[in-house]
């Protein structure tokens, strides 16, 4: 049974170690690295604890591995839990208030790309209005109208009179005028 206990023991303290150590990297700042530490600390102040304790039951010194265990691994080993237990507060905390950040991002981002999508499809009406009236003061008329004086004058017909607008002096169809 003791024997089972011992390796019970050896795994979970394994698993713990493994943890500990990936955890190490992952610490932002002073406060995660402080509690960090304190677990670290006071690990190496428990297990031997908890071993003695153990070796004691082991030979039969039942009411003694009772005492070290209360007199002794308690305090300390409840403040191992609350360094655990406050540093796994403090990263749900920290981690909540990225989560809301994000969240808060995506919403922007939500909202900002319809606006985006509207702007500029404003601008490409008021840029392809723009470039449209620019084209048909340059030509003096309707594109299809200025096509069909052109192609008449190329075919020889100088006998229509082509129509302008008041005041055109310097569209095309003026020039062909």
């Amino acid at each position: 049974m003791q024997a089972k206990q011992k390796e019970t023991q050896t795994a979970a303290r394994t698993r713990f170690d493994a943890a500990y150590a990936a955890l190490s990297p992952l610490l932002v700042d002073d406060e995660e690295r402080k509690l960090y530490a304190s677990i670290g600390q006071l690990r190496t102040v428990v297990l031997p604890l908890l071993d003695e304790a153990m070796d004691q039951a082991s030979r039969g010194m039942k009411e003694m591995a009772s005492e070290t265990l209360i007199d002794k691994a308690q305090a300390p080993q409840t403040q191992w839990i609350d360094a655990m237990q406050a540093l796994i507060d403090l990263q749900s905390r920290r981690t909540a208030a990225r989560v809301d950040a994000m969240g808060r991002r995506h919403r922007a981002a939500t909202l900002g790309l319809p606006s985006g999508m509207l702007l500029a499809l404003a601008t490409s009406v008021v840029m392809g209005l723009t470039i449209t009236r620019s084209l048909v003061q340059q030509l003096g008329g309707e594109p299809h109208y200025a096509r069909d004086v052109a192609r008449r004058i190329a075919a020889g017909d100088l006998g229509e009179a082509t129509r302008l607008r008041a005041g055109d002096a310097s569209s095309l169809l003026a020039a062909m005028h």
